[in-house]
């Protein structure tokens, strides 16, 4: 019988959970990166997120999605903006539907499978 584990212990936020509840701008982008970019479970935890409760979600990086003092989507944290680990444009590029990230992450994939 194999035992299967829940999503949330392969979660990139279980190493460092301070980093995704914080009000410090910084750390907020660098969550953000994380979640959106290196997290392979970010889908389940913002579809989790959505059906919690906005009491529960005050100042935190959930699912790729900053919250607010108020558990709403921050729009001025969830802004494209320059990414705080690799110092890339966070936003997608139209002709690929990427960032530039994620087209880095595409291109070892695709070098690795050769």
């Amino acid at each position: 019988m194999t035992q299967t584990l829940h999503w949330r212990t392969r979660a990139a936020c279980r190493l460092s959970p301070d980093l995704f509840t914080t009000r410090n701008a910084a750390a907020v982008h660098l969550a953000l990166h994380i979640c959106r970019h290196h997290c392979p479970v970010a889908e389940p935890c913002h579809t989790e997120a959505v059906g919690l409760p906005t009491f529960l979600r005050h100042q935190v990086v959930l699912g790729g999605v900053a919250y607010d003092t108020n558990g709403r989507p921050s729009t001025r944290q969830n802004a494209a903006r320059r990414c705080a680990s690799c110092r890339r444009d966070d936003r997608r590029i139209e002709d690929e539907g990427l960032t530039p990230c994620e087209m880095d992450e595409q291109r070892a994939r695709d070098e690795a499978d050769r």
